[in-house]
């Protein structure tokens, strides 16, 4: 009996996770151009800098209890989280240049959960980690195989689709947790109230978050904004199903997901930007490789690509040891709307990526 509900057991896992192999499978090529992407997005656009920790005044030291922080009597000095920037700037051009990329990913995660112990001290947690989660999931995908200088050794397939399913996996439990907590307040039949309308407000009225798009929906009928709050609710719920069923739904979620955040961008001038990566996990990059590789045989090609990263690393050093907390390069803080400007022609690019990766290409991937 009890063989036989253990076999039962085995077998619907089985099931479960090759439906999802089917749905997230990709290729070596393809993952070897995403950890470039991936590599150049964290220099462009997300190097949050923080040196500025070391300078907090000790009150607010408050850290998790499950944190390395905890092992800590108060925030270590600036030079300790200037530290910290310099090697996550490192480890970000080893993941560019595929210098030992598995440890390097692995290195950028361990670093980045560390400086966060102690910014979680502030008492705010944010969305960020699920980027964190992708390049250490990817880290053991043989990202760091091809397009690189010192390549990692090639992995197996069974452990390449693994690393791709945990993600996605992770990814579709983290919507739920999020969609399913909303449900419980937001779900109802009274119309008078509604959980979109008060972030369109706070964000309008408290923060000032009034670019954009911002004017439009504030003045809205407030029956849509309960409208919304079904139609977010049912979105971030419901995508393992899409998961489960077939590598074309999947496609499509993300697709629409793409929208919600451009959407979420433009109306309430929230940019989301970490998820635009994560996303583009799930596209086959596998034309791009060959292209890559063409340019790359170009000295002209391959000499602008260096100047030009050398050029972004030279503005990151110079925040780093100037206490700027800049996250996308060349561009300060303060200026906001052309930001969220940068940051919606980032999610129109990542929406056509995804759409033309779904709808436009023919499904060329194989799983074993």
């Amino acid at each position: 009996m009890i063989e036989k509900l253990f076999f039962s057991i085995n077998r619907l896992n089985n099931v479960f996770w090759g439906k999802i192999v089917k749905s997230v499978h990709s290729g070596t090529n393809s993952l070897s151009v995403l950890r470039v992407i991936v590599g150049l997005f964290l220099l462009f656009f997300y190097s949050p800098g923080y040196g500025w920790i070391g300078n907090m005044p000790q009150i607010f030291y408050k850290p998790p209890f499950l944190s390395f922080a905890i092992l800590f009597n108060s925030f270590p000095g600036a030079a300790f989280f200037q530290a910290i920037d310099v090697l996550l700037l490192l480890c970000i051009i080893f993941i560019i240049f595929g210098i030992k990329a598995k440890i390097s990913s692995i290195a950028y995660c361990v670093l980045s959960i560390i400086a966060l112990s102690f910014q979680y001290s502030f008492g705010k947690i944010d969305h960020n980690i699920l980027l964190y989660v992708m390049i250490f999931c990817l880290s053991f995908s043989g990202w760091g195989s091809q397009l690189a200088l010192f390549p990692d050794k090639e992995v197996t397939t069974n452990t390449q689709n693994g690393s791709l399913s945990v993600l996605a996996f992770i990814l579709c439990y983290a919507f739920f947790t999020a969609g399913f907590n909303k449900s419980l307040n937001w779900i109802n039949a009274d119309f008078t109230k509604s959980g979109t309308a008060l972030w369109i407000y706070f964000n309008y009225y408290i923060t000032s978050r009034t670019y954009l798009l911002a004017d439009y929906i504030k003045g809205m009928p407030f029956y849509t904004f309960k409208i919304m709050d079904y139609l977010g609710v049912a979105f971030e719920v419901c995508p393992i199903l899409f998961l489960l069923y077939s590598r074309k739904a999947w496609g499509t979620w993300l697709v629409v997901a793409a929208l919600f955040h451009l959407s979420t961008l433009l109306f309430l001038n929230i940019a989301f930007l970490t998820h635009t990566v994560i996303y583009l996990v799930f596209v086959d990059f596998s034309g791009v490789y060959k292209w890559i590789n063409n340019l790359l045989a170009k000295k002209v090609y391959k000499f602008a690509a260096v100047a030009l990263i050398t050029a972004c690393v030279v503005v990151r050093l110079f925040d780093i040891f100037n206490f700027h907390t800049s996250k996308i390069v060349f561009f300060a803080d303060r200026c906001t709307k052309e930001i969220l400007l940068l940051s919606v022609v980032v999610w129109v690019f990542v929406f056509i990526l995804l759409y033309k990766n779904n709808y436009r290409t023919k499904n060329t991937v194989a799983v074993n």
